[in-house]
């Protein structure tokens, strides 16, 4: 700041008003380049936490049902308010699931079920709904049935009441959990 020739008043040059609002623009630049990548890590949690939730109520069926899996395979599934059949994956679905069941975008998630048709056990999984323009798709969660998780790949196994559920995440790469 200098002092002014002008009536003895102070204040900033032009320079300096000039240098202030060029590192307001330059902090705000960096916040707005830096919040979408924030906002996509946060759903990718958020994406991560209903795939364990899933795990967690398939357990729980499970539990219930003498270490049986619904039935089914093969099919997409979503919430369906009044399942025809409770032992299939939509019955599964509304009893355990439910409603809520949300994206953290707001739409809720669709189970595509399938068998792992890998040809013998450690080898991956490979179904019609493994092929790029259906798996992974938004707000699909595949389910593969007689796998379990290798990295981010589904693999065969030779337990029947396994599964592996895959999910691609916004930020990219498939996370891969399994019972």
């Amino acid at each position: 700041m200098k002092k002014s020739l002008y009536n003895g008043q102070r204040g900033f040059t032009i320079i300096e008003v000039v240098l202030v609002l060029g590192i307001a623009g330059l902090i705000f630049l960096m916040v707005f380049i830096a919040l979408p990548a924030l906002q996509r890590t946060q759903r990718d949690s958020a994406r991560r936490d209903d795939v364990l939730l899933l795990l967690r109520k398939v357990k729980d069926y499970q539990t219930n049902n003498r270490g049986a899996l619904p039935n089914g395979v093969g099919s997409t599934i979503a919430y369906n308010a009044t399942p025809a059949d409770r032992t299939n994956w939509e019955g599964f679905y509304h009893d355990y699931l439910g409603d809520g069941f949300d994206d953290p975008n707001g739409t809720q998630y669709v189970l595509n079920v399938a068998a792992c048709g890998a040809s013998s056990s450690g080898s991956k999984c490979t179904n019609a709904l493994t092929d790029t323009t259906v798996f992974p798709n938004d707000f699909k969660i595949t389910i593969f049935k007689g796998a379990t998780c290798s990295g981010s790949d589904a693999v065969a196994t030779n337990n029947p009441r396994k599964i592996a559920v895959q999910y691609k995440l916004e930020g990219g790469g498939v996370i891969c959990e399994n019972t």
